[in-house]
């Protein structure tokens, strides 16, 4: 049960505190007077963005506090001390909002995001505003609401993994059939290129290995004369000759120091070793330089084979051998491709079959929920003056998606002998109104913790009509409180606490005040509402007659 709502600072209030009783509490005054601000308030202070024409002051941080009382019962009283806040029969929720736009939450002293406080909100209170009609407008909006009634949060989330699970494994089949598209368009093209590639016959590291060799070949050929000067100079007949005739000259030397001589001629000895030594080196060397004119042909035809193929595939060289090898491998790719795709359909048909399985079984829940709902509007619209109306909820087989297979519209008639059609199409905006305060009835927990705030469920109506939906909303308040939000003075008298709301201007400066009426200031203000211009004596006799005096 909503206790009081207080307001500091807020631009059209300095300070204001407003006690509900646990019934039927009555908002009304002028339009303009700030209804709608009161309404505002609340939601903020509940962790809803405050509306762009929220008013706040500039100079001065604005706060909203609210208090509930809740029962043991409650589920949001194991929600708070799972998060760790203190919770008694009382919660109080804070909101500050500062001149720079910034908001902080509390709930019971202690700090809390404002999505969570929207969660507990939820366990708290019901606002149904005036533009609520938009949902029996609006036909996507049909399903949402049977589902809420059937409390079919867990089914619809089943479903909605279901469906994500498929979506993905649909998603997974459709990139790899495409990759097989691709591979199977190339195997041509791959099937060619191999035969050329096997009749090639490239050996790895072919490419260098011959350049390597044509580099040897062609400084052979260059350098072939030259070396063969050097290979005579050094031979039989040059520098070996010269040492081992003066080794042997050396050899008839007689007389003189001995050991002079023989330094000499150890010298020349290590010299010839070393002119031999270069001898062999430079035979060996001549023996590489015997060039086969036909082998460097041959050679230099394979090297611009190799790079002919290699600028055909659109690689380097080097990287041929490589590329032939990704050939290969692409060639069996498809196989490997195709029986993966065999997989990833079966685990697909898997998840549709039990995206299947759980689609229907909320099919099968909604239509027994949907009995029960008509049955249920149904016993509400007599007494809303709709006793010749009926409510019917459609349910036929739709597109297949995250929340079922079911195309979900609510039906109705309001006159014998009309054709029951679409409820947007049927109803006008008062019968709209009716309908959906049946609806809402039907879809409120009926736990007194949870209280109800209604803006202008009654707009469009008057007379006789508006009267049994103030009967109506009363009946709801002998359950859970109601917070009513109205222009009809029918709706009005049935209250058990009635504040009126007015705005007050004077100069630039713009105020707001809420007063909880007394007797006589009821009939006062019930009687504006009934003569909308000024108080007569007939319309106070008239508010008298209301209030049951």
């Amino acid at each position: 049960m909503l206790k009081g709502i207080s307001l500091r600072k807020i631009l059209f209030v300095e300070e204001l505190d407003l006690e509900f009783s646990p019934n039927l509490n009555i908002l009304s005054g002028e339009t303009g007077a700030g209804k709608s601000f009161i309404l505002d308030s609340l939601g903020f202070a509940l962790g809803f963005e405050s509306p762009k024409n929220f008013p706040v002051s500039d100079e001065s941080s604005g706060e909203v506090t609210v208090c509930f009382e809740v029962s043991e019962r409650n589920p949001v009283r194991t929600i708070l001390n799972k998060r760790g806040y203190q919770s008694g029969t009382e919660i109080f929720i804070r909101r500050t909002h500062s001149p720079g736009g910034r908001s902080v939450a509390f709930i019971n002293n202690s700090r809390c995001s404002s999505d969570f406080l929207k969660e507990v909100a939820l366990y708290l209170i019901n606002i149904h505003g005036q533009h609520d009609t938009s949902q029996l407008l609006n036909k996507r909006s049909h399903k949402e609401l049977l589902d809420k009634f059937g409390d079919h949060e867990k089914l619809v989330n089943q479903v909605r993994e279901s469906w994500t699970e498929y979506q993905l494994q649909t998603k997974l089949c459709q990139e790899l059939e495409n990759r097989i598209e691709v591979l199977a368009r190339d195997q041509e093209f791959i099937a060619h290129s191999l035969l050329e590639f096997r009749d090639f016959d490239l050996k790895e590291n072919e490419h260098q290995t011959l350049e390597s060799r044509r580099t040897g070949m062609k400084f052979a050929a260059r350098n072939r004369e030259a070396i063969e000067m050097v290979a005579q100079n050094i031979g039989s007949g040059g520098i070996t000759k010269m040492a081992i005739e003066a080794i042997n000259a050396l050899g008839k030397v007689k007389g003189g120091s001995e050991e002079v001589l023989r330094n000499v001629q150890d010298a020349l000895e290590r010299v010839l070793v070393e002119i031999e030594d270069t001898e062999r080196s430079m035979d060996e060397l001549k023996k590489n330089m015997d060039i086969d004119p036909y082998e460097l042909e041959n050679l230099e035809n394979r090297l611009f084979a190799i790079r002919a193929l290699a600028r055909k595939h659109n690689v380097q060289p080097d990287e041929l051998f490589g590329f032939w090898n990704s050939l290969e491998d692409k060639s069996s790719e498809l196989d490997v491709e195709q029986n993966r795709l065999k997989e990833l359909e079966k685990a697909r048909n898997t998840s549709y079959g039990e995206y299947n399985k759980r689609a229907e079984l909320l099919t099968k829940t909604r239509k027994r929920v949907a009995q029960k709902l008509d049955r249920q509007i149904s016993a509400e619209l007599p007494p809303l003056k709709l006793e010749n109306a009926v409510f019917r909820t459609s349910i036929e087989t739709g597109q297949e998606g995250s929340t079922g297979k079911d195309d979900i519209q609510f039906l109705a008639s309001t006159n014998p002998g009309v054709p029951i059609g679409p409820i947007n199409k049927i109803a006008s905006g008062g019968e709209l109104s009716r309908f959906l305060l049946a609806l809402k009835v039907c879809l409120t927990n009926m736990d007194t913790d949870v209280s109800m705030v209604f803006d202008e469920i009654d707009s469009g109506i008057g007379g006789a009509t508006a009267d049994a939906v103030g009967k109506k909303l009363m009946g709801l308040s002998g359950n859970s409180q109601v917070v009513a939000i109205t222009h009809s003075p029918q709706v009005a008298s049935l209250g058990s606490h009635h504040f009126k709301i007015e705005k007050h201007v004077k100069g630039e400066d713009t105020r707001i005040s809420v007063e909880l009426l007394d007797e006589e200031r009821r009939i006062d203000e019930i009687a504006r509402m009934l003569s909308a211009e000024s108080i007569t004596d007939e319309a106070k006799s008239a508010a008298r007659v209301l209030l049951g005096e």
